[in-house]
C-alpha cells in the first residue's frame, strides 16, 4: 500500500495511506478574467496572422478576414469548454 505525508494544524508531518484532497474555491473576478482573455485572444492572433501574411503575399484584407473568422470560432469554442467544464 502507498503510503502519504500530509501536515496537520500545527505543521508536523503525519503518514497518511490516502492521498489529501484540497478543496480550491474558485474567485469569480478570477474565472471572468479568464473568460476575457479567452475571447479576446483568439481575434487578435487572428488579426496579426492575417495582416503578416497579407502583408507577405501583398493581398489586400483576404487572409485578415480568414484568420478573423478562425478567432472568432476559437473564441466561440472556449466559451464552450469554459461553460461545459462548469
Amino acid at each position: 500500500m502507498k503510503r502519504y505525508l500530509k501536515v496537520d494544524g500545527n505543521l508536523n508531518i503525519r503518514s497518511s495511506s490516502a492521498p489529501v484532497k484540497k478543496m480550491i474555491k474558485k474567485n469569480p473576478l478570477v474565472n471572468n478574467f479568464n473568460i476575457g482573455y479567452y475571447i479576446i485572444t483568439p481575434l487578435l492572433v487572428g488579426v496579426f496572422l492575417g495582416l503578416v501574411i497579407d502583408h507577405w503575399l501583398k493581398t489586400k484584407t483576404l487572409f485578415t478576414l480568414v484568420f478573423i473568422g478562425f478567432g472568432t470560432l476559437g473564441s466561440f469554442y472556449n466559451i464552450y469548454r469554459i461553460y461545459k467544464n462548469g
